[in-house]
């Protein structure tokens, strides 16, 4: 029996949120970070490259928010946000000429003054080289807006994988691999829950699942067949958090006090799951 950990993004307050559940189940005695496979998306492809190779993802991500909060990032263009939102939206358009979009977007106005703090973040990433656990990070080909994921053994370091799964367009400039240009992972999917294909039991962590459409992240449930999944998600006080977050950055520790709330209200279902 294979047992599989994937942890979706979902703007500021993700991290922060997926940080205080994992603390708060691990607490509790049940151990996430100790997957067969951990997959990862923007801010959750920061945790996950924690996770798998055994740092303290807890205490990594409060430092991160301590740091914010006496050096904030700086202000964001709003309207460009909101529009990479609209474009993602747009389902008269077909999905990877939105992403295609979006990569030209991302291409033509990333947001230089953002971009120094997402550096500085990946600078505090506690390890350098691929964990010999599996591990898949997921981002977006800006200039053809297919999904990649990287791998140990691939084209890309971990902390260039790490970093690509989380430039979203406008706010960060592009990550360059290998001479080509990807931005977020969340791009394609909050989640990418169908990489956890072949494992028995699947965990997954969807910060977003209240602010999208439910069939993306059914159909990727619907490819894992067989498998026994729990998706755990905000709760109506954390999804306004999230809500709040996408635009507002200083809800971090909150949403971080959340995650470790919900921890206690999925324990049994969790540890039921994991340790059977």
């Amino acid at each position: 029996m294979t047992r599989a950990l994937v942890l979706g993004g979902g703007g500021s307050v993700a991290g922060p949120w997926a940080a205080g559940l994992v603390d708060g189940l691990r607490r509790d005695g049940t151990d996430l970070g100790a997957a067969d496979l951990i997959v990862g998306t923007a801010a959750g492809a920061y945790i996950g490259a924690c996770l798998a190779a055994d740092a303290d993802v807890s205490g990594l991500i409060l430092d991160l928010i301590k740091e914010h909060h006496v050096d904030p990032a700086p202000d964001i263009d709003q309207g460009l946000l909101y529009r990479t939102i609209e474009i993602l939206s747009d389902t008269s358009v077909p999905a990877r000429t939105r992403r295609r979009m979006l990569g030209d977007m991302a291409r033509d106005t990333g947001y230089p003054s953002m971009t120094p703090w997402l550096d500085r973040v990946m600078e505090r990433l506690p390890v350098a080289d691929w964990p010999d656990r599996e591990l898949l990070l997921t981002s977006v080909a800006a200039d053809t807006g297919e999904r990649t994921v990287w791998r140990r053994g691939g084209a890309a370091t971990l902390h260039e994988a790490v970093r690509a799964s989380c430039s979203w367009p406008v706010l960060y400039v592009p990550t360059a691999i290998d001479g080509r240009p990807y931005i977020d992972g969340g791009v394609h999917s909050s989640t990418s829950a169908d990489l956890a294909r072949g494992h028995d039991r699947v965990i997954v962590l969807a910060p977003l699942r209240h602010m999208l459409p439910r069939a993306e992240l059914d159909a990727e449930l619907a490819d894992l067949g067989t498998a026994r999944v729990t998706v755990l998600c905000p709760d109506r006080e954390a999804a306004e958090l999230f809500t709040l977050g996408l635009f507002e950055p200083n809800l971090r520790y909150s949403a971080y006090d959340a995650g470790l709330r919900q921890a206690a209200e999925f324990r049994d279902e969790v540890a039921a799951l994991w340790t059977a």
